[in-house]
């Protein structure tokens, strides 16, 4: 028996902003996510199979947060390096006034972002991930699945200034089940 897997895609999308006074750009020192969509998501629990919000009815509340890859989603869901749910300055679900999607199922897709202002990233070789949790304000939110580690030095140096560009980031469930995500960046040059 073939068991069909869900993916959730993710991309990134890169933008060169400026360059040097000379006229020429210099190496990349930094970026800013600007954008996180979700194309897929695991829409029951695959660890056992039940929905994410028992049997209340209805599908996740899903949100995203940003990682070190030297940090576990699942073990310690507080090292993260942003979270839209809890920083000050909130990442709102699209067409929302609140960073997570409510009740998702297979037609609410894609879930999309805007990171305004964008989430700077100073280290360009820093091993990032993004993983996305189901927000549950009495038992505690579910880590549900992250994208793979990626460094934004190995996409930005062969980006044109003012270019955008997408990359994707294939990722796992809380199981091991293939996801992937998209991510909008914008890459600032040394000047």
């Amino acid at each position: 028996m073939h068991v069909l897997r869900r993916v959730l895609l993710i991309v990134l999308a890169v933008g060169i902003a400026a360059c040097d006074s000379t006229g020429e750009a210099g190496p990349p020192r930094s970026a800013s996510i600007l954008k996180v969509t979700v194309t897929d998501a695991p829409l029951v629990d695959p660890v056992n199979g039940d929905p994410w919000d028992g049997g209340g009815g209805g599908g996740p509340e899903v949100y995203f947060r940003l990682f070190d890859a030297s940090r576990d989603y699942v073990t310690d869901p507080g090292a993260d390096r942003r979270n839209p749910r809890d920083d000050l300055d909130l990442v709102f679900a699209q067409g929302s006034t609140q960073p997570w999607f409510d009740d998702i199922d297979a037609l609410t897709f894609p879930l999309v972002w805007d990171v305004d202002p964008g989430y700077d990233v100073r280290r360009l070789d820093d091993e990032l991930y993004i993983a996305l949790f189901d927000y549950d304000p009495t038992t505690g939110d579910d880590p549900m699945a992250a994208s793979e580690p990626f460094r934004l030095a190995d996409i930005a140096p062969d980006m044109a200034v003012g270019a955008f560009d997408r990359m994707t980031l294939v990722g796992v469930d809380v199981t091991g089940s293939p996801v992937a995500f998209e991510v909008r960046l914008s890459v600032v040059f040394e000047d």
